[in-house]
């Protein structure tokens, strides 16, 4: 690094730190920094103008790049060998969910000077989104609690940390896998809110005063061990899509019935050994989805529920299950086609592929899985062969020099990034099948890719390709795809 040649003026405990990370599309080791500390929220490379100049002149890795979610240009660490972009959230993430951990003073670069002004600060990065200050410092209060900013997006993915904006309203809010503890009453202030995701979290209680948030459509607060049930959520008058898969819970309350806006309702969770009768006041549901493993009866309510176009239950012949309800569930059951599948053909007569539906648990496995089932194993020689096998990068297109080159496999499974993201509520992933003697080629695979994927919306970016285990003996591959 460059010997530092000017002075970042003063504020008591800031400090730059350095360390490696490993670049999502190349997976190499790469060096990235930034700057942490809190000042009414917190501050990560590319909130202080001043000091993303000067550390942009400091490292070669840092540079002012054009980020496509926030669509504009931003100071950004940026792998150095493929090009890609180090999220500014995932840096703010790795320090305060690692680095921390750790000792960040083990990750000081001692070389930059210990110097910054208030006025160098971006302290209303919310309101310049348009967002008033109750809406603001109520996302500042959760920062303080999740330790890293919460960035605008265009698309709130299920387990991102993520907020959308409309206008100066502040419309959906993902806090999926964040590790929360508790949640802020000053959350109740965003008031526009109308998606909100608390899964995946420890959250045990939820503040009463959620009976505030009057436009809130969308809610998920599964995977919580919340107890006693959460009576504030069935206020909600125009909720219309809430997900409870609860372990802790046993009983699901008859005010579930005050929701009649509802239109879709997945209740889960093995504990839970009742459904109320009130569920059949629910006149709007179209889709209902019980999975309680210890469920052993349904109200005969249900079969009141004449909007009904979806429902699910772990059906099986001991339960005591009304005729009235049988008979819905039976009609509402739609025959899965007998035919069979055509199979398109690309580049030559000799290729075969297919989009096909896969066992839900085959998401992502790990380790430990791969061990313990027969099905699956992890050949590191596959690694070693492939090393000729070098993919080739230009901006955030996946180009390859030569497209003749072969896989040594006849056939092998892609599981997209975007089907293994998929939750247990939403439909079954799907992965590529190729089948092709000779080997596949890439040209094969990225035929594959644009014609037979579906439309992911703004996740259209092929970003990188990784073999992570066999099923059946059949290679499998990650295939990344970034927005």
């Amino acid at each position: 690094m460059s010997e530092v040649q000017s002075n970042i003026s003063n504020i008591k405990n800031f400090k730059v730190y350095k360390w490696n990370f490993t670049c999502y599309r190349c997976h190499a080791e790469i060096p990235v920094a930034s700057y942490y500390f809190y000042h009414e929220h917190f501050h990560a490379i590319g909130d202080a103008q001043k000091l993303d100049v000067e550390l942009k002149n400091i490292y070669p890795f840092i540079e002012e790049k054009y980020d496509k979610t926030l669509g504009k240009d931003i100071i950004t660490n940026y792998c150095l060998l493929c090009g890609l972009i180090i999220d500014n959230m995932f840096i703010a993430q790795k320090v305060g969910r690692e680095l921390i951990s750790k000792d960040l003073q083990n990750f000081e670069d001692t070389s930059i000077l210990n110097y910054l002004t208030l006025k160098d600060l971006n302290t209303n990065f919310y309101e310049q989104y348009g967002l008033d200050s109750r809406q603001a410092n109520a996302l500042r209060d959760i920062e303080k609690i999740l330790g890293f900013r919460l960035f605008p997006a265009k698309h709130i993915t299920n387990y991102l940390p993520r907020i959308m904006i409309t206008g100066d309203h502040l419309v959906s809010l993902g806090l999926s896998k964040c590790n929360l503890h508790s949640v802020p009453e000053s959350i109740c202030n965003l008031i526009y809110l109308k998606k909100l995701n608390l899964s995946w979290n420890r959250i045990k209680s939820i503040p009463k005063c959620l009976k505030k948030l009057e436009n809130l459509e969308v809610l998920d607060i599964s995977r919580n061990p919340l107890f006693p049930f959460p009576e504030v959520i069935t206020l909600l008058s125009s909720l219309k899509e809430l997900r409870l898969h609860i372990t802790s819970i046993r009983k699901v309350p008859n005010l579930i019935g005050n929701l009649t806006s509802l239109k879709k309702l997945y209740i889960s969770g093995f504990a839970i050994r009742k459904i109320p009768d009130s569920i059949g006041n629910l006149k709007s549901l179209e889709e209902l989805r019980l999975k309680p493993s210890r469920l052993r009866t349904l109200p005969e309510s249900i079969s009141n529920l004449k909007s009904l176009k979806k429902f699910e239950f772990d059906y099986n012949e001991t339960m005591d299950i009304p005729e009235s309800v049988l008979l819905l569930y039976k009609k509402l059951q739609k025959p899965k086609p007998k035919r069979l599948i055509k199979l398109k053909k690309i580049y030559s007569d000799d290729v075969e592929v297919r989009f096909i539906k896969i066992d839900p648990k085959l998401r992502f496995i790990d380790n430990t899985k791969i061990q313990r089932d027969p099905k699956l194993f992890k050949d590191n020689n596959k690694i070693q062969r492939e090393e000729t096998h070098k993919w080739e990068w230009e901006d955030t297109k996946w180009e390859r020099l030569n497209e003749d080159i072969v896989f040594p496999y006849d056939e092998i499974y892609v599981i997209p990034s975007v089907e293994a993201n998929k939750s247990l509520n939403d439909p079954p992933p799907k992965w590529l099948h190729i089948k092709r003697k000779g080997g596949i080629r890439v040209k094969d695979l990225k035929e594959a890719y644009y014609n037979k994927l579906p439309d992911y919306g703004d996740y259209h970016f092929f970003e990188s390709f990784e073999y992570m285990y066999d099923y059946n003996d059949v290679p499998v591959y990650y295939l990344f795809i970034g927005s």
